[in-house]
């Protein structure tokens, strides 16, 4: 799958959006909790969550493509 592919794909976009979400509430708890913004921690957070949604959709399009083909 190309990375075009994949960052079309509803269910990434969904993944992303909601990975974005919950980073920026723990950026936003984390500066509650102690003053300080942990922005590497938020972008490490986004990246992994990138990298575990691109592999979930490469997975689920091999798997369709698997169930089309028999």
């Amino acid at each position: 799958m190309s990375l075009r592919t994949i960052a079309g794909d509803t269910a990434f976009r969904y993944l992303m959006v909601a990975g974005i979400l919950v980073g920026l509430l723990n950026l936003v708890i984390g500066y509650v909790e102690t003053g300080k913004t942990d922005i590497v921690g938020f972008v490490g957070f986004v990246v992994l969550v990138a990298i575990v949604g691109a592999l979930l959709v490469t997975y689920w399009g091999s798997v369709e493509q698997r169930a089309d083909a028999e």
